[in-house]
């Protein structure tokens, strides 16, 4: 083989793709969750609940879902998030007053 040239790296399934980048996150999946999340909220009636789960499962990922939802909230939905909800950070879930 010539030293000179450059080889190319070998072409790579979708499959082997995936495999490459699992676990890494940035599927956007979390930003997915927190849009629905609040669109969730603003429908619940009087009394309702929601808990907060991220498609990972361990409390810390369902905390950090939650703390990225309140953050969204304290920023684009200042006014709603304090007089329409009771947010519960020990038992991750919002509850409409």
């Amino acid at each position: 083989m010539d030293q000179n040239k450059v080889s190319k790296p070998p072409k790579l399934s979708e499959i082997e793709q995936y495999e490459i980048y699992r676990g890494v996150g940035m599927t956007g999946e979390t930003t997915r969750l927190a849009d629905s999340y609040i669109q969730q909220l603003f429908a619940l009636k009087p009394g309702e609940q929601l808990k907060i789960r991220d498609h990972y499962p361990s409390r810390d990922a369902h905390r950090r879902l939650f703390y990225l939802i309140c953050r969204r909230m304290e920023n684009e939905h200042p006014f709603a998030l304090k007089k329409q909800f009771v947010i519960d950070r020990i038992s991750i879930k919002f509850t409409c007053k």
